[in-house]
């Protein structure tokens, strides 16, 4: 059985951590922070928030999705 995987890496953990992952017609993405590409960290919790939903664009669009496909978020 073959079952087709595409993984999407990018920022400055790419080396450690796949930002999504996509088997078959299911994403799974992985905790977004607030971290740019460039490794830099807002002071204020508002500007990690953006950037953190910014990242997670990104992958879903690497993917062709977009928002309007996500189904579930969980929050730590």
């Amino acid at each position: 059985m073959s079952i087709e995987k595409k993984t999407f890496r990018s920022g400055p953990y790419a080396d450690f951590i796949a930002q999504g992952v996509q088997v078959g017609n299911i994403l799974y993405l992985a905790g977004q922070v607030g971290i740019d590409s460039e490794g830099n960290i807002p002071a204020d919790i508002g500007g990690q928030a953006r950037i953190a939903y910014a990242n997670l664009k990104e992958v879903l669009a690497e993917f062709g999705a977009d928002m309007s496909n996500v189904v579930e978020e969980t929050f730590l």
